[in-house]
C-alpha cells in the first residue's frame, strides 16, 4: 500500500459510476475475499478459498 494518496480512488464512487458495467457485478464482495489471501502470502487458488467475515476487510 502506498504512503501518498496520489492516486486515490473512492472505491464507492468507482463502483456507483459503474454499476451497470457486468465488470463491476460482486466486485466488492470478490475484493474482500481476494485480499486477505494476497496479504496472507498464500499462493493463489483462483480464489477458491473464501474468508470468513472475520477475517475479511
Amino acid at each position: 500500500m502506498s504512503l501518498s494518496q496520489k492516486h486515490y480512488l473512492d472505491i464507492s464512487s468507482w463502483l456507483g459510476k459503474n454499476r451497470n458495467d457486468q465488470a463491476t457485478k460482486n466486485f466488492l464482495p470478490d475484493l474482500k475475499n481476494h485480499l486477505p489471501g494476497h496479504l496472507s502470502g498464500l499462493d493463489y487458488d483462483r480464489d477458491k478459498t473464501s474468508f470468513s467475515a472475520a477475517l475479511s476487510l
